[in-house]
């Protein structure tokens, strides 16, 4: 349970950098790429030599790396957008209610056990997802998101789901060894690679401008987010099912982060959202104790 608390505790940060990146008004997508590009840099420190070598060309994970390079670099935009236009709140249960993907490909793909209680768990979510994406008065949002409405919600809640189902099949599947360092370092080794050229794209241009800050703020963010991978392919990796780890985690992180936004930020719930809070909490505590 310690590596879960830690875990827990990382992801709540990676949320709240998310959020000072508004403040210092940081180049979102920049920050990212310097994310990844550090993190790489992490794995290989932390497996004792550079981790991207031809050997990784011919690993049963690579084309899974590629799949998740993209997705990456796709989300973690999506979910600093997010948290930085609906604040930590709203942005972490989005996106941890997306374990109705990733419990519900548990089930049906590994014929995990499934119930009455986990039935009830997943309309729960649904319901809570509905609630929870519609719009509170006392939210200071985005007037350009605002304007094109909530997707950006439900795209956090799709790509959390989608790379949280293929991290799981390919340490189930045992497709990379118990939490390969070199699969995750590969992994955000092609998200760096692909946001690298969009980046060099966008300075020739000139519809990006290189600053130091940005590069400080993926130093920030990219130490801390090698872990979040690492450390959760560790936890898949000690045989608890799929069906119950990801609630666990995914209650944790909202409950920290919902306390973290309302006594840190200020944030402000309407009463519909508020019920759509205690909705995930209870699908989460009911996919839990089912």
């Amino acid at each position: 349970m310690s590596l879960v608390a830690v875990l827990v505790v990382i992801n709540i940060l990676l949320l709240v950098i998310f959020r000072f990146y508004k403040v210092f008004k940081v180049d979102t997508f920049q920050a990212i790429v310097f994310n990844y590009i550090t993190a790489v840099i992490v794995g290989s420190i932390v497996l004792g030599r550079f981790a991207l070598d031809s050997s990784s060309l011919s690993q049963a994970w690579f084309p899974y790396a590629i799949a998740l390079g993209f997705l990456f670099i796709t989300g973690f935009n999506v979910l600093a957008k997010s948290v930085q236009s609906f604040g930590v709140t709203l942005a972490s249960i989005s996106q941890k209610m997306a374990l109705v993907i990733s419990v519900g490909f548990a089930i049906i793909f590994f014929n995990e056990q499934v119930n009455t209680l986990k039935i009830a768990g997943i309309f729960t979510a649904l319901a809570a997802i509905i609630l929870i994406n519609i719009p509170s008065k006392g939210l200071h949002i985005d007037p350009k998101i605002a304007k094109t409405g909530w997707y950006m919600l439900f795209l956090n809640f799709f790509f959390s789901g989608l790379i949280e189902t293929i991290l799981f099949y390919v340490e189930t599947m045992n497709i990379s060894e118990s939490a390969d360092i070199g699969f995750v370092v590969g992994l955000f080794g092609m998200a760096a690679f692909i946001g690298t050229i969009i980046m060099i794209g966008g300075w020739i241009s000139g519809k990006m401008k290189f600053e130091w800050k940005n590069v400080i703020a993926g130093i920030s963010l990219g130490i801390p987010n090698f872990f979040t991978i690492y450390l959760l392919l560790r936890v898949i990796d000690t045989g608890i099912e799929g069906s119950v780890i990801f609630p666990i985690l995914n209650v944790s992180i909202i409950l920290g982060s919902a306390l973290l936004g309302l006594t840190l930020f200020k944030e402000k719930l309407s009463t519909l959202q508020w019920i759509g809070c205690g909705l995930g909490t209870l699908c989460i505590i009911l996919i839990a104790i089912s």
